[in-house]
C-alpha cells in the first residue's frame, strides 16, 4: 500500500537549482574571517580527538591491564555521571558570561586529559584520574560552547549566504 503513494505526483516540488551551484553555496561561507577559524577549529579538534574513543579502549586494555568491568566503568558509566550536572552547570555559565569565556575555559580542561591518561596507566599515581574526570566535566562546556558559535552562524542571513550553508560546510570540514 506505501508503495503505491511513490507513484503518486507531489505539486509542491521545489524548482531544482543549475549544476554547480550547490558548491558555489558551500563555498560562500568561507568569505567570512570569523567562520573561517571557527571552521579551521571544528577541522583540527575533530583530527585531533577524533581517534581517541577507539584508541583509548585498546590503551586501557593492552597498557593498563584492565578488564572489561573497569573499562566501561572508567570510560562509560563515570562520563555519564559527571555530564549530567556538567551541562547544566556549563548551560547557565554560558548565559552568564557568554560562549567565548567558556569555551576556553572548558578547552583547558580537555586538553590536560591524556596527561591524566598516561600518569594514571603507568602506576604512578591512581589519583591522576582526577584529571580526566577534568576533563570529563570540562568536555560538555566545550560541546555547548561551540554548538552556541554554530547556531549564531545558522541565524545569519546575509546577502547570498545563509546560515545553513555555514552548517553544512561545518559539517563537511568536521567529517
Amino acid at each position: 500500500n506505501i508503495i503505491i503513494h511513490g507513484w503518486v505526483h507531489d505539486p509542491n516540488q521545489p524548482t531544482t537549482q543549475p549544476a554547480g551551484q550547490w558548491m558555489r553555496k558551500l563555498l560562500t561561507p568561507l568569505r567570512h574571517r570569523e567562520f573561517r577559524c571557527y571552521v579551521v577549529f571544528s577541522f583540527s579538534f575533530a583530527l585531533a580527538t577524533g581517534y581517541t574513543g577507539q584508541y583509548i579502549w585498546l590503551y586501557l586494555f593492552d597498557a593498563g591491564q584492565m578488564n572489561n568491568l573497569w573499562a566501561n566503568l572508567l570510560l562509560v558509566a563515570i562520563p555519564c555521571v559527571v555530564s549530567i550536572p556538567a551541562y547544566t552547570i556549563w548551560g547557565r555559565l554560558i548565559d552568564r558570561h557568554g560562549r567565548k569565556p567558556v569555551f576556553i575555559i572548558g578547552m583547558l580542561g580537555v586538553v590536560a586529559s591524556p596527561i591524566g591518561w598516561v600518569i594514571m596507566i603507568s602506576g604512578q599515581a591512581p589519583w591522576a584520574y582526577a584529571i580526566v574526570l577534568l576533563r570529563m566535566f570540562c568536555f560538555p562546556g566545550v560541546d555547548i560552547a561551540t554548538t552556541n558559535i554554530m547556531l549564531s552562524f545558522a541565524d545569519r542571513r546575509d546577502g547570498d549566504s545563509s546560515g545553513t550553508a555555514m552548517v553544512a560546510t561545518n559539517s563537511i570540514m568536521m567529517a
